[in-house]
């Protein structure tokens, strides 16, 4: 696995989470625009039904965009953070975490759970702090094993 330097991996993930919140600002524009051309129909009953539909909607797309939000100040200040430490030794959120898990080589991110993001050479998975295996690779340091599923996985880079 050849690994993307630190800046190409930061920026992939920002594409991600910027694409994220466009995707999310997309689908808000289109719910206001479909509210502001509901007409009231003879058939009050079904205009306000859509209406309730289409408000529920959109406060469900603003939600998402408020979360896409978040995720992206949340990355930006883990990884200012993260620069800031000395220790490098160390898994902390922020920081990119190669494990090795039989044989088969994973790159994490440690700090936001954003799922799995490709690039043309790597497949990063974003592990939440919350989550069972963040919080087993919070503090533990590189060449540390943990047990995880019943299975070692070893740290084998973290940067």
């Amino acid at each position: 696995m050849t690994i993307p330097t630190k800046p190409e991996l930061i920026t992939a993930i920002l594409k991600h989470l910027e694409h994220g919140l466009q995707e999310a600002q997309e689908s808000l524009n289109t719910l206001n625009q479909s509210m502001a051309e509901e007409t009231k129909s003879s058939a009050g009953d079904k205009y306000e039904t859509q209406r309730e539909m289409l408000q529920s909607e959109l406060n469900l797309a603003e939600k998402q965009k408020l979360q896409k939000v978040e995720q992206l100040n949340t990355f930006s200040r883990l990884i200012s953070a993260a620069e800031n430490i000395i220790d490098t030794e160390k898994c902390i959120p922020g920081r990119f975490i190669e494990l090795d898990l039989n044989g088969t080589k994973i790159l994490g991110f440690l700090g936001l759970g954003f799922g799995d993001i490709k690039t043309s050479s790597v497949l990063i998975k974003g592990i939440g702090l919350e989550s069972p295996l963040g919080k087993q690779l919070l503090n533990a340091l590189k060449a540390d094993s943990i047990i995880f599923n019943q299975k070692s996985i070893f740290i084998s880079n973290c940067f």
